[in-house]
């Protein structure tokens, strides 16, 4: 997840681009004209399965983490379920549809096609919507699969309205499809070279992962001052967060929760208070001691850490290994159950690089 911050506003990123995407598809579906007779119904049972999907996933995090959502249930505003959230509403969502269209084989193939053409045309608009944003999950290999899958349709369409004969559609159409084919390896090539570039690009200190952490000087709730450094050796998960932010309070059992699992594990669970966002340079630690928290909490007194880690959403959270090297950024509130299986990433990437040591 990651949080467009606009002025005071945050937006949800994904949920924004999701919307682009079943916007996008739709359209498309629309200006393709499938179904003929049908193509009302099939519309209709697109945008209906849209909606369920969107529900399935915003909810999805009642059963993947319902202790986190009793202890605060301003969570389902402000958190989902994630990725596995995110294959069960797609589940869902074609078994819906798929049921829809089970009167006749012709309404479901005509169904199937649509929901095909809708999958591509979205996945290339939220592409585009990643590489506007400048967003690390953008694919170029996915955006070029899908304007190719978008393109092609429309073409072979085209072949059958124009052609005199059966044959002459069917070669004309294989065609399409095989320049598709090859112009989609050369994509998956280029991806390939482009993303190589861009570790290239990203080696060094920054905070993007795959980089050094900055080495920034932290305030303890004692009042002295310390490094980010002080904790390598040990892999930390590091969130920044404010008080008066709404979704980094819902954030906040979810970060308890995991310091409680992990410490034993040597994992260090830091809370980084943005201070210089605060109204009071107390109101941090207050809140932390009126609801009993007691993971390691230090205060960005200077707003360097925040700059350093160029933290433009509330809340941030980054993982780092025992090299101090980031593995992962994540804009946005977070589930337990999504920080658990980053930090176990964390600790399987720290394990693996020991091992590899002579």
């Amino acid at each position: 997840m990651f949080i467009l911050q606009l002025g005071p506003l945050s937006l949800n990123g994904p949920l924004l681009l999701l919307l682009a995407f079943g916007a996008a598809g739709y359209s498309v579906v629309r200006a393709s004209g499938i179904g003929g007779e049908a193509k009302d119904r099939i519309r209709s049972d697109l945008l209906g399965g849209g909606i369920l999907w969107l529900l399935v996933w915003k909810t999805s995090l009642l059963w993947l983490d319902p202790q986190g959502v009793l202890a605060a249930p301003s969570s389902l505003l402000y958190l989902e379920g994630g990725t596995t959230g995110r294959y069960a509403a797609t589940g869902i969502a074609v078994v819906y549809v798929a049921l829809r269209w089970r009167a006749s084989s012709r309404l479901l193939a005509s169904g199937a096609a649509a929901l095909a053409l809708y999958a591509a045309s979205g996945a290339l608009a939220m592409q585009l919507g990643y590489a506007a944003l400048g967003r690390p999950e953008f694919a170029p290999a996915t955006a070029a699969a899908g304007a190719l899958a978008t393109g092609v349709w429309f073409a072979v369409r085209q072949a059958w309205r124009r052609a005199e004969t059966v044959r002459k559609a069917a070669s004309e159409s294989a065609v399409w499809v095989v320049a598709a084919a090859l112009l989609l390896g050369v994509a998956a090539e280029a991806a390939h070279v482009y993303e190589a570039r861009e570790r290239e690009a990203s080696a060094g200190v920054g905070s993007a992962a795959g980089q050094l952490a900055p080495d920034v000087e932290l305030t303890l709730p004692d009042g002295t001052s310390s490094t980010l450094s002080a904790y390598r050796g040990r892999p930390v998960f590091v969130n920044f967060w404010a008080s008066w932010c709404p979704p980094c309070r819902a954030e906040m059992p979810s970060l308890q929760r995991l310091h409680e699992a992990f410490d034993p594990r040597g994992v260090v669970v830091l809370a980084v208070n943005m201070t210089t966002t605060e109204t009071r340079s107390e109101a941090g630690g207050r809140y932390l001691a009126e609801r009993g928290l007691t993971m390691p909490a230090v205060s960005d007194a200077s707003g360097e850490a925040q700059r350093a880690f160029r933290v433009r959403a509330y809340p941030t959270s980054f993982a780092i290994d025992a090299d101090g090297v980031i593995v992962g950024r994540y804009e946005g509130a977070m589930h337990y159950r999504a920080m658990a299986e980053e930090v176990e990433r964390l600790l399987s990437s720290s394990t693996a690089d020991r091992r590899e040591r002579p």
